[in-house]
């Protein structure tokens, strides 16, 4: 009964996420306060993300002393529309962001608190504005702000020098999470990602060149790819020294473009929500079946952090020679138990998998 009504709820959800952006903030209080009785309250996009009050990070308690990565939000929205993406569907493709300055002080009032050394910009896309990102670079150069630094963004980033120039002097370390997806040309068209393969390396190369880390995600399962597309891809992230490479299981979410193409060919064979975490299948992939897709992701993550991949050392060389090489080695150690962690418990599904029939 709950499931059936978890699944009722996001159904909904799902309607009205593809027509408009959720956003709670418009709504938050009345929904405190009972003022509403339906179950389902519907939010409306902050035009003016400068009208939000900053996050006061005094109430947070008992935190660790060192390594704690700060995150901060600058914006929302995306301009793209990857086919299974929900930034689109929950926060529009109007890309709204706060001022540089706003987020500057939010920076220095929470290290009035804790001495981080470390941003995680948790934007979905924090350069889809080239001219913003570079506003914000340059506030913080001006203020001296000098941390590690982690971001998502897309390949466009290593086209803009200027940018990436300002990036180098705001940061000692900086780390890229790249929306790569996949190195087959056909598979990116069907994504919707507007970039290629050949983007793809050039991006690589260019902010190799920057000394900037790159966390490459490959999302697996496209109606293109075959039991071969691990292997080749696991190939492509040694051969391009991907410092920290990932993949994830091209999931449904309730919403996207790509939950209606698959719903509509009764592709889904579970709504069971907690599996869909983009590590676990969930639909039926035409070249292989569901348990092949989730074998073979397991063996991509076993194979590109075994410690039988020369890749690992080349990485670890790098570190060595960078500025604060033991944080970034023991960060690499962590990654890696963290990801053979997951994968041992995905073992379970399998034995799931094993019983699912196109």
């Amino acid at each position: 009964m709950i499931i059936d009504g978890t699944n009722l709820i996001l159904g909904r959800l799902a309607s009205y996420a593809a027509k408009r952006s959720l956003e709670g903030e418009n709504v938050i209080i009345d929904v405190i306060h009972g003022k509403y009785k339906k179950r389902l309250v519907r939010g409306s996009p902050v035009e003016n993300l400068d009208t939000l009050p900053s996050i006061d990070f005094s109430l947070l308690k008992n935190l660790p002393k060192k390594n704690i990565w700060f995150p901060i939000s600058t914006s929302r929205g995306c301009p793209f529309r990857c086919k299974f993406c929900s930034v689109t569907k929950m926060f529009g493709t109007q890309f709204r962001f706060r001022s540089p300055g706003l987020v500057v002080k939010d920076i220095q009032d929470a290290e009035k608190h804790y001495k981080f050394k470390k941003i995680f910009f948790c934007d979905d896309n924090l350069f889809a504005s080239p001219k913003q990102g570079k506003e914000l670079l340059r506030e913080m150069i001006n203020y001296g702000i000098n941390k590690d630094f982690f971001t998502q963004t897309r390949i466009n980033v290593a086209k803009d020098d200027e940018l990436l120039k300002l990036l180098s002097q705001v940061s000692p370390r900086v780390f890229l999470f790249l929306g790569l997806e996949s190195i087959d040309n056909k598979a990116l068209e069907l994504y919707n990602k507007k970039q290629t393969l050949d983007d793809i390396k050039d991006s690589v190369n260019k902010i190799h060149d920057y000394g900037f880390k790159i966390v490459g995600n490959f999302v697996l399962g496209s109606d293109v790819d075959d039991k071969n597309t691990v292997k080749n891809t696991c190939d492509f992230c040694d051969d391009a020294e991907i410092d920290y490479p990932s993949f994830s299981v091209l999931t449904p979410l309730p919403g996207t473009d790509l939950y209606q193409e698959l719903e509509k060919q009764r592709r889904i064979f579970t709504k069971n929500w907690s599996y869909y975490d983009l590590a676990h299948v969930v639909y039926h992939p035409k070249k292989m079946t569901p348990h092949e897709l989730q074998e073979r992701f397991i063996e991509g993550f076993d194979r590109l952090y075994s410690f039988s991949n020369k890749r690992i050392y080349k990485i670890i060389l790098r570190d060595l020679l960078s500025v604060n090489c033991f944080g970034a080695i023991k960060t690499g150690i962590l990654t890696l138990k963290s990801l053979k962690d997951a994968a041992k418990e995905r073992q379970d599904y399998l034995k799931y998998l094993e019983n699912i029939k196109k």
